[in-house]
């Protein structure tokens, strides 16, 4: 049975866009905690480390920047360099003060916003 290419390019679209909607409502739901003060909504799961600020804004510019991308691409460009600097300050910071207790996103986690707000900012959206 062959699939038609049209409803592959769909079914990526799809994927893509609600990747980029999960993670964008998921920064959006810890920022909201955050605000609220409400320790529940800030920590992703029971048992773990609370997502900071910076981590989610991250996740809501990426995610934003993902479903952006089809109709709008010059704003999904400006998310990724949104992203980008604030990983990039984040990443001089563990290079200024790596030993200091301070609120930060984790290193791994600054690894991935680098990477794929990178992607985002400076990668093409082909039509």
């Amino acid at each position: 049975m062959a699939v038609h290419p049209k409803s592959e390019r769909s079914w990526g679209r799809f994927a893509a866009l609600a990747a980029g909607a999960v993670c964008s409502l998921l920064g959006a739901w810890v920022l909201a905690g955050w605000a609220a003060h409400w320790d529940l909504l800030v920590r992703v799961g029971t048992g773990t480390t609370a997502m900071q600020p910076n981590t989610a804004v991250c996740f809501v510019l990426c995610g934003a920047g993902v479903v952006l991308a089809f109709r709008r691409p010059r704003y999904s460009r400006w998310c990724g360099f949104a992203a980008l600097a604030i990983a990039a300050v984040t990443g001089l910071e563990y290079l200024a003060r790596p030993y200091t207790a301070a609120v930060r996103m984790a290193p791994n986690t600054l690894v991935l916003f680098l990477l794929s707000a990178t992607a985002l900012a400076f990668g093409g959206c082909a039509r």
